[in-house]
């Protein structure tokens, strides 16, 4: 037929992609035409990780069969990823790790592209020299809310140090499952963060510096009835500034990790609630320094047994459980 020019098919799979030294190709041993690159060691810097990724795109363009189904970049001497960085690369995974020089101040949407934007499932960074001090680095997470086929966002020991309202309000963001926000400077987190993540399943915010949750700083729109892990483990959360209804306005069973934080005691406008309710499964308060007096403890035990065992490792100044001193509460308490 005139106009139609016929095209040999190529093998789909590492033996089409070269000089990408030092950065390597790896084949998947049950999808033949899925490839990961793997880009490892300090030799890799700023000049030869664009040429690496120059010939990459052009590679792909003429193969694509081939998918790119993770990129890896790790211990490398790269210093910047800046608009364009990947070109047209539909990337499925994306792994930065310990990159000591590497920073995301002029990180965007662009930098990944519209070829991502349906594309990205995982994005995982840790242990970058990502965030310049005096830096916002709320609107770093307010990149990932384009990408509506994402399921996991980590973005850890980055220098994150607040969360902007409406940081995650595409409502078509429905498969975002688990986000990791651990071991930055996060201090504050505004109403509405997370508002349009109807499945988030996991959020993780341990070792940060929050000092107090406000009443939406952790609601989200629709209800949902599968169950969610929120992680708040070693921060600076006082009982006197959760506000009572910052876990209610979650809107679904809970798995609570408020461990090593600056508890003094187990307050009941903000507890009551999660415990008797049938939904919420347990609490873990572990390593706070509670004070079990009579005055702000009553309440727990006046619950019944079942519901009592909701509450995990709380201890009170000593080496015994609360629920030790049962006996002196009841001749004191009551």
């Amino acid at each position: 037929m005139i106009g139609l020019v016929s095209v040999k098919h190529t093998v789909s799979d590492c033996r089409n992609i070269r000089d990408i030294d030092p950065c390597v190709c790896l084949n998947n041993r049950l999808v033949p035409n899925k490839i990961s690159i793997n880009c490892v060691g300090d030799s890799i810097d700023d000049y030869n990780i664009d040429t690496i990724l120059d010939q990459l795109n052009q590679q792909l363009l003429t193969n694509p069969e081939l998918i790119l189904d993770s990129f890896r970049l790790t211990k490398t001497s790269v210093t910047v990823i800046d608009d364009n960085y990947f070109g047209v690369l539909p990337f499925v995974d994306i792994e930065i790790t310990d990159n000591p020089y590497l920073r995301f101040d002029n990180f965007t949407d662009s930098s990944l592209l519209a070829a991502a934007s349906s594309t990205l499932k995982m994005f995982y960074a840790a242990s970058n020299d990502l965030i310049a001090d005096g830096v916002d680095g709320s609107e770093l997470l307010k990149v990932f809310n384009s990408f509506a086929s994402l399921e996991s966002l980590t973005l850890k020991d980055i220098g994150i140090d607040r969360i902007a309202r409406n940081t995650f309000d595409n409502q078509l963001q429905v498969r975002l499952r688990f986000i990791d926000l651990s071991d930055n400077r996060i201090s504050h987190i505004d109403e509405y963060a997370f508002f349009e993540l109807r499945n988030l399943r996991s959020l993780k915010l341990d070792n940060n510096s929050l000092v107090t949750l406000a009443a939406n700083s952790l609601a989200i729109r629709l209800p949902s009835p599968v169950p969610m892990l929120l992680s708040l483990n070693a921060n600076r959360l006082s009982a006197a500034q959760l506000s009572p209804i910052v876990f209610d306005n979650l809107q679904r069973p809970l798995i609570l990790l408020i461990k090593s934080n600056q508890l003094d005691y187990f307050p009941e406008s903000v507890f009551r609630q999660f415990i008797e309710s049938d939904d919420n499964y347990f609490v873990d308060v572990g390593d706070n320094q509670f004070v079990c007096d009579c005055q702000r403890h009553r309440w727990l035990f006046l619950m019944k047994p079942h519901l009592r065992s909701k509450v995990i490792n709380m201890y009170c100044n000593s080496a015994y459980s609360i629920w030790h001193y049962e006996d002196v509460a009841e001749t004191n308490c009551f």
